[in-house]
Order: C-alpha cells, then sequence, then structure tokens
C-alpha cells in the first residue's frame, strides 16, 4: 500500500523538476532592453547589428563559451555572415557541417541564427571538456578531433590564435 502512495509522489516531484527546466519565463520589454543594453558595445566593437550580437551573447551564455572565444569564433568562421556556405558544405554563422550538426544538435536547420549558434557553441563547449583548453579546443573545431588527438603541433596553429590569442 505504502509503494502506491510513493509513486505518484515521485512521478509529481519528476514532473514539476522537469517543468522547471524546461519553461523559460517569457521575455519581456525589460529583459529585452537589458539584453540590447549588454550587446550594444560588442555590436560596436564588431560592428554588426544589436539583435544579432544579442544572439551570439545569449547562445555564448547558453553553452557556457566565453563571449570574446565566442564573437571571434563567428567572425572568423563566417564574418557574421548567416547564410554563410563554405566549399566543404559547412553552414551558417559558425560553419557548421551537417553531419556534425545532425549529431550535436536538436534541431537540424543550420541556417537559423539561433540553432547554428546553439549548435556551434555546444560542439565548442564538448570540444572543451575534452581537452580541458580552448586553444586545443578550437584547433579541434576547426580540424575536428581526430587531427586534434594525433596532432602534436596544435598549440602553434594560427586558427586557435585567431580565436583565443597567443598560447
Amino acid at each position: 500500500m505504502e509503494s502506491k502512495v510513493k509513486t505518484p509522489l515521485v512521478i509529481a516531484l519528476l514532473l514539476c523538476s522537469s517543468w522547471q527546466l524546461l519553461y523559460a519565463p517569457p521575455v519581456g520589454p525589460a529583459q529585452r532592453h537589458d539584453a540590447m543594453q549588454q550587446a550594444a558595445p560588442l555590436a560596436r566593437r564588431y560592428r554588426i547589428r544589436a539583435p544579432l550580437a544579442a544572439e551570439i551573447l545569449r547562445a555564448a551564455e547558453r553553452a557556457k563559451v566565453p563571449v570574446d572565444i565566442a564573437f571571434r569564433l563567428v567572425k572568423a568562421e563566417s564574418n557574421f555572415d548567416s547564410l554563410a556556405v563554405s566549399p566543404t558544405g559547412a553552414l551558417g554563422l559558425t560553419q557548421v557541417l551537417p553531419s556534425t550538426g545532425k549529431f550535436w544538435c536538436p534541431r537540424n536547420d543550420l541556417l537559423r541564427v539561433a540553432t547554428n549558434l546553439e549548435c556551434g557553441f555546444t560542439y565548442l563547449r564538448s570540444m572543451h571538456e575534452r581537452y580541458r583548453d580552448w586553444y586545443i579546443a578550437t584547433a579541434a573545431y576547426n580540424l575536428g578531433p581526430a587531427v586534434a588527438d594525433t596532432s602534436r603541433t596544435l598549440q602553434f596553429l594560427r586558427y586557435s590564435q585567431m580565436i583565443v590569442g597567443p598560447y
């Protein structure tokens, strides 16, 4: 009899905790204003529109990627062109390959700004968790983890110097 009472209680607690994780309060004018205030200096620095800067900032914070690295990555990969397509088929602001996108992105519309940023920054964060170093993580992001695992000269890569800075 006791287990019958515990089961609904446990289910109710799990549903409540899941709801808190899934539910985000609606964004009102005050939150949008604050986001634009934070994004404005970055928009000026990189000479992009404030809404795009706010979107990059929001995605970087969600993925726990340092803001400077996030902006420099987007600058290096696509020069802030959300419709960029590389000769190898990489798409969007963070130049995510569709094969990488299938694995790392819940939604595979890589030309949508929010989806592309979320996917690219999540992938970059996973590379950082794997290598514990932003320099090597950005090199692995650019070249792929297979190359990063076998190369001994990653610390001298020019790409990582553009994104993270001198080693």
